[in-house]
């Protein structure tokens, strides 16, 4: 597959599993998310060209939405990340997915 894992020996499997799913409605805001991901890919080991797939198994609902399909088609990261980012890195829409959570959580 051409995936050069690097000295620690992390496998595919433990690398996706340390990746954490982004739906765009939680807590977790997608700069935070974008940021957690990189440096889980970043220290696997495995080549960026591979970061489409494993990147896409972990983007769910409705943010999957959010991304193009030419960006989809063209399996370029860089295309995904900025359509991703032009929605959800508005600070207003991150405040607002956070209010939601708290709200949905109720008085602790």
């Amino acid at each position: 597959m051409g995936i050069a894992l690097n000295t620690t020996n992390q496998t595919l499997a433990q690398t996706e599993e340390l990746l954490k799913e982004f739906s765009g409605q939680g807590c977790l805001s997608f700069p935070q998310w974008q940021h957690e991901s990189f440096a889980v890919l970043q220290s696997s080991g495995i080549s960026k060209a591979h970061w489409y797939n494993i990147l896409l198994k972990k983007i769910v609902a409705p943010a999957i939405t959010k991304i193009s399909q030419e960006s989809i088609s063209s399996k370029e990261v860089d295309r995904i990340l900025t359509d991703l980012r032009r929605h959800y890195n508005k600070s207003l829409e991150i405040a607002a997915a956070i209010t939601s959570v708290h709200i949905l959580a109720g008085k602790t």
